[in-house]
């Protein structure tokens, strides 16, 4: 859950939405988590992994929420390293929005809930 600072969205819209990144490859773009992906096997067929995933801003509680269930499945599979995330906005150049997360120093904190099963 990643909220955004009080009153940061008094001028600028908060941004409609967020995307999760795992990385940049060599060409400089951002490599989404696999939660993002279209092309990951693990969404189901008909889905929209971008619904699924969310990233969609509420606005009555001023927050995103992003489902990372298959990003962090890969880390504890080994297929995947925890070395550097990135927040971006999408489609930034065209529309002007403006959001400041929060983050120790702010309002509020961004939030990692896990559920879990235990499966035996």
């Amino acid at each position: 859950v990643v909220s955004i600072n009080n009153g940061t969205d008094i001028t600028f819209a908060a941004p409609s939405r967020i995307i999760l990144n795992q990385g940049i490859d060599k060409a400089g773009a951002y490599i989404q988590i696999p939660d993002f992906n279209y092309y990951d096997s693990r969404v189901p067929l008909g889905t929209d992994p971008n619904g699924y995933s969310k990233g969609i801003y509420n606005s009555s509680k001023k927050n995103y929420t992003i489902n990372i269930t298959k990003y962090i499945q890969d880390i504890l599979d080994g297929k995947a390293n925890d070395d550097n995330l990135y927040l971006t906005f999408d489609n930034p150049a065209q529309i002007a929005e403006r959001a400041i997360l929060g983050g120790p120093a702010g309002t509020v904190s961004m939030k990692l809930r896990i559920i879990y099963s235990d499966i035996k």
